[in-house]
């Protein structure tokens, strides 16, 4: 724990840094397979455990693919690499799981009308490979988890943030993930990020004894500002996050939809576009020590705020997401 933790804190100073952060566009560009070892991340010298490195501008970023058309694969089962930990305890955490009705809740004839209101603001349905996900939060949060909980991140209930109608929203536990590529140096969420590649997510090859399929459901389309975003709920199957899901959102086929995908080939693909992002809420606690010797990376990013513990809600005027 001493070397996770000293780790975290070793560029605590940096904060008071001049920040090196580009605030320049991203414009995709044509590029092969990124290899384990991306130029992404800047080492921080002297450190031969839990790394943490400053994220930098993206002129020193990886080389990201062009965004295309959708590519149909055909129906696949994925199974997860698994963060660490027992599948079965995480049924146990939802032992007091309402699965009730949902009075109040959009159904999942609405939600699937909310997905195609999508369409609206993108109607190209251009593809990006997403080569890393990642974790925006302030470093108390992460110090929390490796103090506390033994380095584990554990989850924590759904806010209230989106649509108030979403039957995701105080009823089930989790951890948001963002997706967008390449990801900013900048972040309203914290200043500290954890990443790891993509297909750590989605691996065909189970990393544990518990060969559960991995399952994805649409869960929001709601809009903050002048952005839109879609969220997205990655569940194991059997769990009783899984069967509240099941019973309540529109699932997903994760070989072919309109938001994110795996390909045959075990890259995973979403949909790009400037007018809404996706984030995933992925319904296990994640261990950092796993999560690291699998090639996860800390790094400091330009926090400019931090999120909500009740969440915002989606604008009530807006006349694309709201039915």
């Amino acid at each position: 724990m001493g070397n996770l933790l000293s780790s975290l804190l070793g560029e605590d100073n940096s904060r008071n840094r001049q920040s090196s952060y580009s605030s320049q566009a991203y414009t995709p560009r044509t590029s092969t397979s990124p290899s384990s070892t991306s130029s992404y991340g800047r080492s921080n010298p002297g450190q031969t455990t839990y790394n943490i490195s400053r994220a930098p501008s993206l002129s020193h970023s990886t080389t990201y693919p062009s965004a295309q058309p959708r590519r149909v694969t055909p129906a696949q089962t994925v199974y997860p690499s698994y963060f660490g930990g027992s599948l079965d305890e995480v049924d146990d955490s939802f032992h007091n799981l309402n699965l009730g009705s949902g009075n109040g809740k959009l159904s999942i004839a609405e939600l699937k009308t909310l997905m195609k209101r999508v369409d609206r603001i993108d109607r190209s349905k251009q593809f990006q490979q997403v080569i890393w996900v990642y974790r925006d939060k302030p470093e108390h949060f992460f110090t929390k988890a490796i103090r506390q909980h033994g380095g584990v991140m554990k989850m924590y209930k759904k806010d209230h943030s989106g649509d108030p109608r979403s039957p995701i929203n105080g009823e089930i536990d989790g951890l948001f993930f963002a997706t967008n590529q390449p990801p900013s140096p900048d972040s309203y969420f914290g200043n500290r990020r954890i990443r790891v590649q993509a297909s750590f997510f989605f691996s065909k090859n189970a990393q544990t004894q518990n060969h559960r399929r991995v399952r994805l459901y649409f869960a929001d389309f709601y809009c903050m500002s002048k952005m839109h975003w879609v969220t997205l709920v990655l569940t194991y199957e059997g769990t009783a996050t899984d069967r509240f899901c099941e019973s309540r959102l529109p699932e997903l086929d994760l070989s072919d939809n309109d938001f994110l995908y795996v390909d045959n080939h075990g890259t995973v693909w979403k949909r790009t576009s400037p007018n809404f992002k996706t984030e995933i809420f992925y319904t296990a606690d994640v261990d950092l020590y796993h999560w690291q010797r699998k090639g996860g990376v800390i790094e400091i990013v330009n926090g400019l705020g931090q999120s909500s513990t009740k969440g915002k809600r989606k604008q009530s005027h807006c006349t694309i997401c709201n039915l």
